[in-house]
Parts: structure tokens; sequence; C-alpha cells
């Protein structure tokens, strides 16, 4: 449980790990979509 709560207050807060998280998310999101345009239902206008 203890756990759980620690990760709700990372996410509440905005940890640096959080942030990095989501950099590395956006950073394979627009990389599949230049790969794939449309994969992910953005770079279509290409």
């Amino acid at each position: 449980a203890l756990f759980h709560v620690n990760l709700a207050d990372n996410l509440a807060y905005g940890s640096p790990e959080q942030h990095l998280l989501e950099r590395l998310c956006h950073a394979l999101v627009d990389y599949l979509s230049a790969w794939r345009p449309g994969i992910l239902g953005e770079g279509t206008d290409q």
C-alpha cells in the first residue's frame, strides 16, 4: 500500500522520474508517428 501512496504522491507533485517518463513517452509517440505516419492517428498530413 505504501508503494501506491508514494506513486500517487509522485504523480501529484511531478517527480523528476515522472517528467522523464513523460518525455520518453512523447518521444516514442513522435518517433512512431514519423516512422509510420497515421499509425497513431497523427501525421496524416504527409
